[in-house]
């Protein structure tokens, strides 16, 4: 019953058997975004930012056709959700989001494939060692860190101050991620 077309001749000649060629469908990248929701990131302000930067890179993923899950540190989740007929699920989790526990929750993350962590705690913006600390436990291969105290509006055209280095990309102002993002490396080093 095979078609004959599928068939690997070379192979079927050295093993003295058919060997039937078998195709997989193409592996879209996975993403995970953890929204880090420890005080101060849970207040209001702070939240609309992480969970705008967070729709903005769900949206980004979607477009490309990858998979992405959205989960914040005290545990909430999106499934694993792929192409843009779920931008509106994902959307309304982050409209939805509300205040956080003061810890990590020990089943974050939850899937698999490259994560990216978004934290508007400023000791995780200005101190390294928190920075790092946070990363390895959320198996973050990017944290995006807020600048709270500064935070330029949306409509600002200013990038001062923010900055990609390696794992880490700081933001002040409303706009920047984009001049820092880049989805493509990010997908395929982690899918």
């Amino acid at each position: 019953g095979d078609d004959l077309r599928r068939v690997h001749w070379p192979s079927s000649a050295r093993h003295g058997d058919l060997q039937v060629r078998q195709f997989r469908p193409p592996r879209h990248g996975r993403l995970s975004v953890i929204i880090d929701t420890r005080p101060p990131g849970d207040q209001t302000s702070m939240l609309d930012v992480t969970t705008s930067i967070a729709g903005s890179i769900a949206a980004a993923v979607l477009a490309a056709g990858d998979a992405i899950r959205i989960e914040t540190t005290d545990g909430r989740s999106t499934p694993l959700m792929l192409g843009r007929s779920h931008l509106d699920d994902m959307l309304e989790f982050l409209a939805l989001l509300d205040g956080g526990s003061s810890r990590i929750n020990p089943e974050v993350p939850v899937g698999s494939g490259t994560v990216v962590a978004v934290s508007a705690d400023p000791r995780v913006a200005t101190d390294i060692a928190a920075r790092q600390t946070l990363g390895r436990r959320l198996r973050a291969r990017v944290v995006v860190t807020v600048d709270a105290a500064n935070w330029a509006p949306a409509g600002s055209t200013s990038t001062a101050g923010s900055h990609r280095t390696g794992d880490w990309i700081h933001l002040t102002g409303a706009g920047q991620l984009a001049s820092h993002w880049r989805l493509d490396s990010l997908i395929k080093a982690g899918a």
